[in-house]
């Protein structure tokens, strides 16, 4: 368990270590600053958006069937079925829309008969604007 928590954080301290991209898209010699933090259950809303923009882009959007009581129940009750980890960006770096949570990484843990306990990382999302394809 404590390797486990161990990969978690070094999975963390990576995601902190991407940069990203300019808020209109174009490359910009300005980095936005994310702030990587635990998941909430009040992050559920803008957890639910970023999966439905993720299923939109791989043109499975109707593939969604989950709600925000569902990712309450299943990630914040006494045994969570995953974890998140959430991107965040300052207010005055907000999207066009008003949202400050602007990516996040979802995993949970796993245990394989061969090499013993493991951790999934099952989805990990940036929306556009705040990627960095091209860093420097």
């Amino acid at each position: 368990s404590s390797r486990l928590c161990s990969q978690a954080r070094q999975l963390s301290l990576h995601l902190q270590s991407f940069p990203s991209g300019s808020l209109d898209g174009e490359r910009s010699s300005t980095m936005t600053k994310f702030m990587i933090r635990n998941a909430t259950s009040a992050d559920c809303a803008d957890l639910l958006r970023l999966i439905k923009e993720l299923a939109s882009y791989e043109n499975m959007a109707n593939a969604v069937k989950l709600t925000e009581k569902d990712l309450r129940e299943d990630g914040f009750g006494e045994h969570p079925c995953y974890h998140c980890l959430i991107a965040e960006v300052a207010k005055e770096d907000q999207t066009r829309s008003g949202h400050t949570v602007v990516g996040f990484a979802m995993y949970y843990f796993t245990y394989d008969p061969w090499t013993g306990k493991m951790i999934y990382l099952e989805d990990f999302y940036v929306m556009e604007p705040y990627r960095d394809s091209n860093p420097e």
